[in-house]
């Protein structure tokens, strides 16, 4: 009931507390207006299972941006560092050996490099005795 300019106080509008969004679970998608209250969404969660990390970090009124990490393509890269919870996975190219030069005497494998080594040069007191080969070096024999 309006009484002059005076609101009874049984019948006055009530106002409603704010509730701000929890910044810990989630973020703000509509600020509060005179009508409304602040409107929340939940944060999206990074999945390690499915190998997500954080790709853009989370703001009070934007969500988080997770990713699948990059795999390393095997034989032509390794896997330097592994993802993480906010970074993708590091791949590095392969050593090259150097053809009639060296031979690959450790393989890769998913999270290491190649090793190359100088092939053998035999001395002139020796012949070659076995073929060096991509994994393997060349032998010498002495001559008789």
């Amino acid at each position: 009931i309006l009484l002059g300019d005076i609101y009874n106080s049984t019948t006055a509008p009530a106002c409603a507390k704010i509730v701000p969004c929890n910044l810990e679970l989630q973020y703000e998608t509509a600020g509060s207006t005179l009508n409304s209250n602040t409107e929340c969404s939940l944060l999206s969660v990074c999945d390690p299972i499915q190998r997500q990390f954080q790709l853009t970090v989370e703001t009070s009124t934007s969500d988080r941006i997770c990713e699948v990490a990059a795999g390393c393509t095997f034989g032509t890269h390794f896997e330097f560092a592994p993802f993480t919870s906010t970074q993708n996975t590091q791949c590095r190219a392969l050593s090259e050996c150097t053809p009639l030069v060296q031979y690959i005497s450790k393989r890769s494998g998913l999270t290491f490099d190649r090793s190359c080594r100088d092939l053998r040069t035999c001395k002139a007191t020796e012949y070659v005795s076995t073929l060096a080969t991509k994994f393997s070096d060349r032998g010498c024999t002495a001559k008789a």
